[in-house]
């Protein structure tokens, strides 16, 4: 079976953020393996998620850094509602986008008002 780019791109955030020191936990093509739980919308409330890719403290038992990879096709409306909720937390969120998307991931991120640390592209 091929891998996919999305899962292709994954991997090789996984291989650079290990060889960068960080202890990483990812979730290839939709897998469920590793989740997170952070606020929701709602005061109080907290939601799992389960991220592509993400950096972690065992120490302080802390996500610090979520990755979320996406492709021509996953760059929605929809998928800035995610990147909300992931950047609700305390771990600093980072989008992987295909270079020729970066302006369309930047304006959903202005129109949906979500705090994104830095972008990566591929």
């Amino acid at each position: 079976m091929a891998i996919n780019t999305h899962d292709l791109i994954i991997e090789k955030m996984r291989s650079l953020l290990i060889t960068q020191g960080y202890k990483v936990r990812v979730n290839p093509a939709q897998e469920k393996a590793y989740s997170v739980t952070g606020p929701g919308f709602q005061p109080g409330e907290k939601v799992t998620y389960y991220p592509d890719v993400y950096t972690y403290d065992d120490v302080k038992n802390e996500v610090t850094n979520i990755y979320e990879v996406e492709t021509s096709e996953t760059i929605t409306s929809e998928a800035a509602k995610q990147w909300k909720l992931y950047a609700n937390g305390s771990a600093k969120l980072y989008l992987v986008v295909p270079k020729a998307d970066l302006d369309k991931t930047k304006q959903l991120v202005v129109s949906n008002s979500v705090k994104v640390a830095n972008y990566y592209t591929y």
